[in-house]
């Protein structure tokens, strides 16, 4: 994917930010409820996107700038950000979850751009220089947040890194808000 397609997507992708800015404004319950209804919305698109051709036919057109290769036959990292957004809200504290999901939005976004951009050393599938612009955007909101005490700070500036630059499996909008909230709730007692 090209810069310009890559600079579309991460457009996109930072429509995410409703979900931790609502939450910041909105009881636990509404945002769970809120983000479940998007889900569901999504994931009949998905699937009508997926094995319906005469919707796909429809759809294709309008989000296949935004779309990686391999979307193209299967679910798009929107079904598993709302997936990962649920989970995270539902199991952990508020604040702990709002940065999560703030990292999902703000500092994968600025590795996707950055790496695309400007990368030239290629760790696994990233790059050395968007790993460090998610290192640095994500550090900069650790020194933003007052409610976190310096050790979630520090463990949510590590763990969140090391989820967006190593290999796993795991779509990162799903893998990183759940496994970056969970150390930093972890360290915060």
């Amino acid at each position: 994917m090209g810069l310009q397609a890559e600079i579309r997507r991460k457009i996109f992708h930072l429509v995410s930010l409703v979900i931790p800015l609502g939450y910041l404004m909105l009881e636990r319950e509404t945002t769970l409820k809120a983000v479940a209804i998007a889900f569901s919305f999504v994931m009949t698109m998905e699937l009508a996107r997926l094995f319906i051709p005469k919707i796909r036919n429809k759809v294709h057109p309008f989000f296949s700038s935004i779309m990686r290769e391999a979307e193209e036959k299967k679910l798009s990292g929107v079904t598993y950000m709302l997936i990962g957004a649920w989970i995270t809200i539902y199991l952990f504290e508020k604040e702990v979850a709002i940065i999560a999901l703030l990292l999902v939005s703000i500092s994968d976004t600025a590795a996707a751009i950055v790496g695309t951009a400007y990368g030239k050393i290629h760790l696994w599938q990233k790059t050395l220089e968007g790993t460090v612009a998610f290192f640095a955007v994500t550090g900069v909101m650790m020194i933003l947040v007052d409610h976190l005490t310096l050790e979630q700070k520090l463990t949510g500036l590590v763990t969140g890194t090391l989820v967006e630059l190593l290999p796993i499996p795991v779509n990162d909008n799903l893998s990183l808000p759940i496994v970056t909230a969970f150390a930093m709730q972890a360290v915060g007692g």
